[in-house]
């Protein structure tokens, strides 16, 4: 997913469905300055609006909790970053952070999104460890 190849107007990445048992459908449009990305997972629908030129967005996180997010392009890959601020109860207020590199096949059919998770105190700022080992994602366009 290069800039060239998804950049200059409004461009529709089109619709991925991942080489998954599950049923999960990805569609992305592009202009600009923004990235929408749509994501319907076993029938629920995720919209987000990533910025491009650094301003932060509002991110709907699967699980209901809303954060702030942006993207950026570096070299051939598209790097979305989420963030999001959980307080559970009788624990420490942790910040989730979610970045996905998105590359895309030179014939532009097949979009792998690799995702890294990172877990920090924010009282401390302090890393934290998490069972959430980076995993990556594969679609095929329809």
């Amino acid at each position: 997913m290069s800039q060239g190849c998804w950049h200059g107007g409004k461009t529709r990445g089109g619709d991925f469905q991942a080489k998954k048992d599950t049923v999960w459908t990805l569609d992305v449009v592009q202009s600009a300055t923004t990235v929408q990305v749509t994501k319907v997972r076993n029938g629920r629908k995720f919209v987000n609006t990533l910025s491009l030129d650094g301003t932060e967005g509002v991110y709907n996180d699967p699980s209901g909790i809303t954060g702030k997010c942006k993207g950026h392009f570096k070299g051939r890959y598209l790097y979305l970053d989420s963030l999001v601020i959980v307080r559970p109860k009788g624990g420490p207020t942790i910040q989730g952070r979610t970045i996905e590199r998105w590359g895309l096949s030179t014939d532009l059919k097949t979009l792998t999104i690799q995702t890294d998770v990172e877990t920090t105190n924010v009282d401390t700022q302090q890393i934290l460890p998490n069972n959430v080992q980076p995993w990556s994602e594969v679609y095929t366009r329809n």
